[in-house]
């Protein structure tokens, strides 16, 4: 596969966990608060039975800690796709100093 095309990918995927942890943590925020709010209301409720989605707060952690982990191994792959780039950015900024 060509490198541009195996960039776009790495881009793609990239963009689409970042929105899935950012979203997550959106929601594990409107969770937390709310689980403090109705457990001084209600003591007798459990905070894991409040369901945001279908899913519960456990399942929305799993999902972030994963998410988590796998925008921190692309981007890691998308340094090392980049590598080349990155060496030569020294270089522009020692030639802009000399102007």
């Amino acid at each position: 596969m060509q490198r541009y095309k195996i960039n776009a990918i790495v881009d793609i995927l990239l963009f689409m966990v970042f929105i899935m942890c950012a979203y997550s943590g959106f929601v594990l925020h409107f969770l937390s608060t709310r689980s403090a709010a109705i457990s001084s209301v209600d003591s007798n409720r459990s905070v894991f039975h409040i369901i945001c989605m279908g899913l519960s707060r456990h399942n929305w952690t799993t999902m972030h800690i994963w998410a988590g982990w796998a925008f921190s191994a692309l981007i890691i792959l998308h340094l090392a796709l980049h590598f080349s780039w990155i060496r030569r950015i020294p270089r522009f900024f020692a030639k802009s100093n000399k102007d």
